[in-house]
């Protein structure tokens, strides 16, 4: 027999900073960082950097944020001028996600030291993502009495696809 557990919305293990939009604040703004990073440049392991967004606030004070591996290609294929900035626009309301860093050889944590405080600490970055899990509900299916009694289906078997030849 199945063990059902307490249902519960998922919870996405890595930590969020806030949206685009509450990082910028109001009166902030963001933008692509450069026409030249938007276009990409291959890496030697194949892969296409990811887009960088360069976060304002009402300030003027900025810093840049890169955007996780499927929203770079997400942005990127976009089809006409219009849809990269509906797209661009859109990245207001997506989290900014803490990358803790790991060495990808010895599975240790990548170190650097605090400015402020002088302390060694793990190094983090920080991803414009698409927030985990999805919304399945659209394809639930509620039991009912009639479903209860309905008659499980059967299949035949075609045997001469069973064997090899």
């Amino acid at each position: 027999m199945l063990k059902f557990k307490k249902a519960s919305q998922q919870q996405g293990t890595l930590k969020t900073i806030g949206t685009v939009a509450e990082n910028a604040g109001l009166g902030g703004y963001h933008e692509l960082s450069s026409e030249k990073n938007f276009k990409g440049e291959v890496k030697e392991n194949g892969k296409t950097t990811n887009v960088t967004i360069k976060l304002v606030n009402k300030e003027g004070e900025y810093d840049y944020v890169n955007c996780s591996e499927s929203v770079s290609r997400w942005l990127r294929e976009s089809s006409s001028p219009q849809e990269v900035k509906d797209r661009v626009a859109q990245l207001a309301i997506l989290p900014i996600l803490e990358l803790p860093q790991v060495d990808r050889t010895t599975g240790e944590p990548v170190m650097v030291t605090d400015e402020e405080t002088g302390e060694e600490v793990q190094l983090i970055i920080h991803a414009i993502s698409f927030s985990g899990g999805a919304d399945m509900s659209s394809t639930r299916t509620v039991i009912t009495a009639d479903l209860l009694k309905a008659e499980t289906a059967k299949r035949t078997v075609n045997w001469e696809s069973l064997i090899a030849i």
